[in-house]
């Protein structure tokens, strides 16, 4: 919070292997906060974090390997760490995780956007705005294994919309017409 010697203290606990530090200093390389912005130096401290269970630094580790931010890029790894923060009831995760496995192709392919619409789903009925909008859409479109259900899509894309979500106001509007 604009606090330079407070980031000095947080790299401190880091070093120390504090994880919830480790993965608090990895955000604010991450996004510059006090510090020189430094993707690699985040994914380090967001490894280190995760290895100790930190779900928010799964989540973090998770999405710079899906993108390549600050480290190479495994969709496979990528996967791995967003499973084990979803396994821990972070939504976010949830959600990314289900985007990911609705993505995928080859043999499992059904499988896969099966348990992708289960997690997109977990994380929409715990009230993740993105994760409505996304299972609204699903749903919408008859995609990830379901049938069509533009009312069940209406009522995510409503309750998406009601946190502030844009795009969910739109499809809501479109659903109504």
């Amino acid at each position: 919070h604009g606090d330079p010697e407070g980031v000095d203290w947080l790299h401190c606990a880091a070093q120390a292997g504090n994880a919830k530090a480790q993965a608090r200093f990895a955000r604010c390389l991450s996004e510059g906060m006090n510090v020189p912005r430094d993707p690699e130096a985040a994914a380090h401290w967001n490894a280190q974090a995760a290895h100790q269970g930190e779900a928010a630094a799964q989540l973090a580790l998770g999405l710079a390997l899906r993108t390549g931010a600050g480290t190479r890029r495994d969709p496979r790894q990528a996967r791995v760490w967003l499973r084990r923060a979803a396994e821990q009831n972070n939504s976010e995760a949830q959600t990314w995780l289900g985007f990911m496995l609705l993505q995928e192709t080859g043999r499992r392919h059904a499988t896969d956007r099966e348990e992708g619409l289960a997690w997109v789903r977990r994380a929409a009925e715990a009230g993740f705005a993105q994760a409505q909008y996304l299972l609204g859409i699903c749903l919408y479109a008859g995609y990830g294994g379901t049938a069509q259900a533009p009312a069940e899509a209406l009522k995510w894309f409503l309750a998406a919309a009601g946190q502030q979500v844009l795009p969910a106001r739109i499809l809501a509007a479109f659903c109504y017409y």
